[in-house]
């Protein structure tokens, strides 16, 4: 078998035949994902397949995490694409990541180490390996995603394992799937809190301040539109409204702003977050469920 995998990676989120694809080539190459329109190359013929192993996965992750098969919209993700196969060494992948209508979605950038990106038929953008990527008892390829402002996103995956034998015999596809869909977001139009000695007056320099999800878990997103250039503040504070931590704080431009922000580890309970601008302040109520 050739010295190569390809294992192909499809983010779906409509319900599609998860079929992905194994590419005959050291260096990986696009096309072959088994996404709506495209072919694959596993099993059979001059293609990969015949092997077997007595445990084998594949996952895909993300960094910050997807929370219940929910992306943050317009936010930036490591992806992890994981495969293992007991027996097997080395390994390939190929990736598309595709909305409901079979067109791009969100933007890949970033590749990792053993990554990169090609473009297959229909302007698909793909994410495949340079080479095929050794590691005992599995190994993982990475790359950026920016998530895109809304809609279903499709992941096809399939991860090849070969075993160096100068030939496609004895390789092992492995397909998986994973479904994706927006964080639902809150009413633009935000109310400004005035609760127990917090007592905070709409500003003339931020606007449509929003903290979603609400209620949240380790990350939520801050949007915000700024109308002057200013240093602007996001703190944590508790319901008696001290302040807990300071989230970020950075001299911007005016414009429209959404920040991706750790929230610190806190009981669960209910919080205000509090964003600050030349002495002004706006507050908006954030309940934690950890």
């Amino acid at each position: 078998m050739k010295k190569t995998i390809t294992i192909s990676l499809l983010i779906l989120v409509s319900i599609f035949g998860p079929s992905a694809s194994l590419i005959k080539d050291n260096n990986g190459k696009a096309g072959y994902t088994g996404s709506p329109g495209e072919i694959t190359c596993s099993g059979g013929g001059s293609c990969h397949g015949g092997g077997t192993s007595t445990a084998k996965g594949v996952t895909i992750t993300a960094t910050p995490s997807f929370t219940t098969n929910q992306y943050m919209a317009d936010s930036l993700y490591v992806i992890s694409v994981q495969a293992s196969a007991a027996g097997f060494n080395w390994y390939g992948f190929d990736c598309e990541i595709l909305d409901s209508l079979s067109i791009n979605s969100g933007t890949m950038q970033g590749a990792g180490a053993g990554v990169k990106f090609l473009t297959s038929g229909g302007n698909r953008r793909n994410a495949t390996h340079t080479t095929p990527k050794n590691g005992t008892g599995g190994t993982t390829f990475n790359f950026q995603w920016k998530a895109p402002s809304s809609g279903a996103v499709n992941f096809y995956v399939y991860c090849n394992a070969v075993n160096h034998n100068g030939s496609t015999s004895g390789d092992l596809p492995m397909p998986g799937t994973l479904q994706l869909y927006p964080v639902p977001m809150p009413p633009q139009d935000t109310t400004v809190i005035d609760t127990t000695d917090i007592r905070e007056l709409s500003t003339n320099l931020v606007a449509k301040f929003n903290v979603y999800p609400n209620p949240l878990n380790d990350y939520a997103t801050f949007s915000y539109d700024l109308k002057e250039t200013e240093i602007i503040t996001i703190d944590l504070l508790n319901i008696e409204g001290s302040k807990l931590a300071e989230l970020f704080s950075a001299k911007q431009r005016p414009g429209s702003y959404s920040q991706f922000l750790k929230v610190p580890e806190v009981p669960a309970g209910v919080y205000f977050i509090r964003i600050s601008a030349k002495g002004e302040k706006v507050s908006q109520k954030m309940v934690t469920i950890r």
